[in-house]
């Protein structure tokens, strides 16, 4: 796993993990699999969407469904505060680099610990 300290490179579309709220404001999620949302963030670093994670109440197999479901969303990059070791391998297998940060940072914040490459879009 990447943590934000070594400022990742990625392009397109990066997924953040929220428990609430649905702006930049809002706090990163501990857990990658049982987020009940992610904010989809691209191109100058503006939320384009909340996805809803209907994966998060499964009771099991929650971290490579929810990879699942960000890969066929376009996601390059993902955002939480831990990703289980079923989920992260879902992940790279889809393409998605997953970041960890700690748990409690301010989307915003942990968006400007990535490089700026990432935010450049691929459209």
């Amino acid at each position: 796993m990447s943590d934000v300290g070594e400022r990742p490179a990625v392009r397109g579309c990066v997924a953040v993990a929220v428990v609430e709220g649905s702006d930049l404001s809002a706090v990163v999620g501990t857990h990658f699999g049982r987020s009940p949302r992610f904010l989809l963030v691209r191109g100058s670093g503006e939320k384009v969407q909340v996805l809803d994670n209907s994966r998060a109440e499964a009771a099991q197999g929650a971290g490579p469904a929810t990879a699942s479901l960000l890969v066929r969303n376009g996601v390059t990059a993902v955002v939480a505060g831990q990703f289980g070791p079923k989920a992260e391998d879902a992940l790279r297998t889809g393409g998605i680099l997953p970041v960890v940060v700690t748990p409690g940072t301010k989307v915003e914040e942990a968006l400007a610990g990535l490089s700026p490459a990432m935010l450049q879009a691929a459209d």
